[in-house]
């Protein structure tokens, strides 16, 4: 799982860094440190993953103030809306989504509907968006 995509969505989730399984004890030593002095060391291709990821937020026309005021809007989610936005957030069509929680497209449908509405936004981009902000791990991934 060393996919530059994946280790970004650890990193956007709140990571401050991230060790490959494959890494020499050296380099796990020189990531962990690094971490612990609030200094990141990324490999070329999550960097320009991340300049890419940097690109599409600056044209999203959502300011930061925005996102903050929307900090607790998820918890007033149900437990099933908050499973179809993790869904919606990993990228999964409504058919998807149907699929995996083993309901009909139009309960999706539905679902994304209200989601929408007590998020106050008009997209699932934006939905998502919110959901991972609100999703931390801890501080340090391995990926």
């Amino acid at each position: 799982m060393n996919q530059p995509n994946v280790i970004l969505q650890y990193i956007e989730a709140g990571a401050s860094g991230y060790v490959l399984q494959n890494e020499s004890v050296e380099d796990m030593m020189e990531k962990l440190h690094a971490a612990k002095e609030e200094k990141a060391l990324v490999s070329p291709m999550v960097a320009a993953s991340m300049i890419d990821r940097l690109t599409q937020l600056a044209n999203l026309d959502m300011p930061l103030a925005y996102m903050e005021n929307k900090d607790n809007m998820i918890y007033e989610l149900t437990p099933r809306e908050e499973e179809v936005l993790g869904l919606v957030a990993d990228g999964c069509t409504n058919k998807e989504i149907a699929e995996e929680l083993v309901i009909e497209c139009g309960t999706v449908k539905n679902h994304v509907h209200n989601i929408l509405k007590k998020l106050e936004v008009n997209s699932r981009y934006e939905a998502a968006s919110i959901f991972q902000a609100q999703k931390r791990p801890a501080s340090l991934a391995v990926a």
